[in-house]
């Protein structure tokens, strides 16, 4: 929600800087057929409201600011003075936009008391029945905190929200223009072909999770998925059935290509990667430990069977696996890294002097 208390005051305080938000959003907000916009100087008295658009009909569309932080703070009698002094002053006026600093209190059954809302439906009716006793229909529009907050985060509203409340939306387009400034301003001192990686980057790949960071993920799967011990019809079953195991691990970490590493903005789970490794790990010992046990004894009958191949194929396969479990440790360590770890927490601070060849990372400034 936004914070009215960091409203920038101007000379008349909140409620002149209040007023001048309200013209300016209304200026943002033409109604059809719109034809000219004036703001009201006050310092006379403003007739009821603080601008108003003309439309090529003539017809008028006004808008009225009260700067209210609490509902239970708003004194109606003045708004229902300004709304009676607007319908004065301004005959052709079909539209009203009645423009509070604040959300209305919402009616409970059984509360003492009237609420914002009460007070809100009841001046709306007696404004639209004394513009109907006139003779020209009046709409009456409440722009309340959250209203006024929808205005402001588009994206035509991004300068008003940076000049009246010192924030800045940080969109595409503004980062494109800070790096664009800052590419002016460094003129010939850099050049894309002058790049030099360094090991702080690949938090940023966590962060935005690029194609990079995609890449190195599969890329540690996809050598678990190589170095799998062949199918051999020499291996006993008991190892069949340990490598059979290892490779249903394999198989689901391949399977694992979620809609998270397309896109950042959704959470990336590395511990379902994680304990796809400790199965793998645990599937080679098992594998490790039948093939040491069933494979044939040297100068038995079993090892010269068709001239030695079970023994080639047990060694062989001991030693996949062994490569198997190493490929497990290597996916271990980069799902522990820093990039992972800055992907999970969607934070990291970088630390360092800003100048070519020394930059540096504390690892001690991680924070969620």
């Amino acid at each position: 929600m936004l914070d009215f208390y960091k409203l920038k005051a101007l000379v008349g305080g909140y409620r002149s800087a209040f007023e001048g938000l309200i013209c300016q959003l209304g200026r943002r907000h033409p109604p059809e057929a719109s034809a000219e916009f004036r703001v009201i100087d006050g310092a006379g008295g403003d007739g009821g409201i603080e601008c108003y658009w003309t439309t090529r009909s003539g017809a008028e569309y006004g808008y009225q600011a009260k700067f209210h932080l609490r509902s239970g703070d708003i004194d109606w009698r003045k708004i229902d003075a300004s709304v009676e002094a607007a319908m004065g002053s301004h005959p052709k006026l079909i539209h009203m936009v009645i423009a509070i600093a604040c959300d209305l209190r919402d009616t409970v059954p059984k509360r003492r008391g009237k609420s914002g809302r009460d007070y809100w439906n009841k001046y709306r009716k007696i404004w639209e029945a004394a513009a109907a006793k006139s003779g020209r229909p009046v709409v009456f529009e409440l722009w309340d905190a959250s209203k006024i907050e929808d205005l402001l985060v588009e994206p035509r509203s991004a300068g008003l929200r940076a000049y009246w409340f010192g924030e800045i939306e940080l969109t595409k387009e503004w980062f494109r223009g800070a790096f664009k400034r800052a590419e002016i301003a460094l003129e010939e001192r850099y050049n894309p072909e002058d790049h030099v990686e360094v090991s702080v980057e690949t938090l940023f790949g966590g962060l935005l999770r690029d194609s990079r960071f995609r890449s190195e993920l599969n890329a540690h799967v996809a050598v678990i998925a190589k170095e799998l011990p062949k199918e051999r019809p020499g291996l006993h079953q008991d190892v069949r059935v340990e490598l059979s195991t290892l490779r249903e691990v394999s198989h689901a970490l391949a399977s694992m290509r979620e809609v998270a590493l397309e896109d950042p903005t959704i959470a990336f789970s590395a511990t379902a990667y994680l304990d796809q490794v400790v199965a793998g790990r645990s599937a080679c010992s098992n594998a490790l430990v039948a093939l040491d046990a069933r494979r044939p004894k040297v100068g038995s009958d079993d090892s010269r069977k068709r001239n030695g191949e079970n023994d080639y194929f047990y060694r062989a396969a001991e030693s996949a696996v062994w490569q198997v479990h190493s490929a497990f440790d290597d996916l271990e360590q980069f799902l522990n890294g820093r990039a992972i770890a800055a992907d999970t927490l969607r934070f990291a601070l970088v630390t360092g002097r800003a100048e070519p060849g020394s930059p540096t990372y504390s690892r001690s400034k991680w924070t969620g």
